[in-house]
């Protein structure tokens, strides 16, 4: 591996709360922001994913012991572990020509912002794994058909259509995108994006049936059921649920929440 791959893998070891915030105050400087907005930009956006790490972690220790139990007591057989994207972009920062992915990503946005193509300026460099794990599922896939070197090749082609699809797909949801978040000039690049295709005629199909095409947002329900639609409160009880159906003590039950 070069010098250069072998600077971005130790950069990447780093991981998401160190290496994203790196690349916001980079992007930061070379869109104009000052030095100390770019940096501060960068720290609150580290200090966020270790918050959100700390409260997967936390989650995780709390619910996961409760969940084996509650498997345990129940008889229910699940032998199958979702080991969710972590899993993937393990796999896919593992991949020999993993970094060869950030040239590509950045050249074709900027290409497209060149010739007018795009309107999105793709910020989220940490998530080019999605990226980089579809090269590594079209080179496992073609090899056998057409050899390591065009595999790799049909790899980094499927791999930059996509990245084209995700441009073009930021720009249609925008304006959406805004609207929810109420955060103007944001957009989202991520391929999970995509599965709105699958999802937009079924959401077509609700807004027809009476009983299903109403708001069913935390702020419709609160009206609704007061209290009980709050996410603290959903979680107590769920939390309830689990140590319950896991035969906890009364106490280990309460601390499920």
């Amino acid at each position: 591996m070069s010098v250069l791959g072998n600077v971005i893998n130790w950069i990447l070891g780093l991981g998401a709360a160190i290496f994203v915030p790196i690349i916001i105050i980079i992007a930061g400087l070379i869109v104009g922001m000052k030095l100390k907005d770019a940096i501060s930009a960068g720290i609150t956006l580290g200090v966020a994913f270790t918050g959100m790490s700390m409260l997967i972690g936390f989650m995780s220790d709390a619910i996961g012991p409760a969940a084996k139990a509650m498997l345990t007591h129940t008889g229910i057989n699940l032998p199958i572990v979702d080991g969710g994207w972590t899993t993937l972009s393990a796999i896919a920062w593992s991949w020999p020509y993993a970094f060869l992915m950030f040239p590509l990503m950045i050249g074709l946005n900027i290409l497209m912002l060149i010739i007018n193509k795009t309107k999105t300026f793709n910020a989220d460099l940490w998530n080019v794994w999605g990226k980089i794990f579809t090269g590594v599922a079209v080179a496992a896939v073609s090899k056998p058909y057409f050899g390591t070197a065009a595999s790799i090749a049909l790899a980094f082609i499927v791999a930059g259509i996509q990245i084209i699809f995700e441009l073009k797909m930021a720009d249609m949801y925008q304006y959406r995108i805004e609207k929810l978040s109420g955060i103007p000039g944001v957009t989202c690049t991520h391929k999970m994006g995509f599965t709105s295709i699958f999802m937009f005629p079924i959401d077509c199909i609700l807004k027809k049936i009476p009983a299903l095409n109403k708001r069913f947002d935390a702020a419709a329900l609160k009206d609704k059921i007061g209290i009980f639609a709050e996410s603290h409160v959903l979680g107590f009880i769920l939390g309830i649920i689990f140590g319950i159906l896991a035969r906890y003590s009364v106490a280990a039950t309460l601390q499920c929440h």
